[in-house]
């Protein structure tokens, strides 16, 4: 397929894509999808899809891109670790737009490696918003160029606290790191 995320998703799937396939995938725009339900909030398009699995080809059609990476995660789900699929016809759509996560990396950091993997992994679950938190009084996590002591000191903290649940299992540990402006695109984009 040449739609570089779809071909992401099933790839990390365990799919193989190869020229010749005896079984395609057609991804179509379409302008209307009769049995989806959409409402308007704005920042968020319509992800529903329709799905029709048979033998030798995969049809899916969307309203736009987005419903395109849904249906690829649909199918990843449906693949799970054996790569193949069942026959099938399906319409999906979410019943909530907004469908969110928080990280808090200015209490509990996590390593730029590690926060890709979870964004990946729910990305997976088709959760579609992302809101990280980077700063806070036990942490300064953003590089700021100009302001270079607010990682040389704000992203260092030894945890003595015992009175809270987030912090008791980190008693006079180091907590320490920041992400550079380069990680920060990265996870923007």
């Amino acid at each position: 397929t040449a739609t570089p995320l779809l071909r992401e998703v099933l790839t990390k799937a365990g799919c193989r894509i190869v020229p010749q396939a005896k079984a395609c995938i057609d991804v179509e725009i379409v302008d209307r999808l009769p049995n989806v339900y959409d409402y308007p909030l704005h920042g968020f398009p319509c992800e529903g899809y329709a799905l029709d699995i048979t033998p030798n080809k995969v049809t899916i059609k969307v309203l736009n891109g987005t419903g395109t990476i849904r249906a690829a995660q649909t199918l990843a789900q449906m693949a799970g670790e054996k790569a193949t699929l069942e026959a099938a016809s399906i319409e999906d759509w979410p019943a909530f737009k907004l469908r969110g996560v928080m990280h808090d990396v200015g209490r509990s950091f996590i390593s730029f490696e590690e926060l890709k993997h979870e964004i990946d992994l729910l990305s997976r679950f088709k959760v579609n918003t992302f809101h990280w938190h980077l700063t806070d009084d036990q942490g300064w996590r953003i590089e700021i160029k100009k302001y270079p002591r607010l990682t040389e000191i704000g992203s260092k903290r030894t945890c003595t606290q015992v009175d809270g649940w987030h912090t008791s299992h980190m008693v006079n540990e180091p907590h320490e790191g920041f992400y550079t402006q380069e990680d920060i695109r990265e996870i923007v984009a």
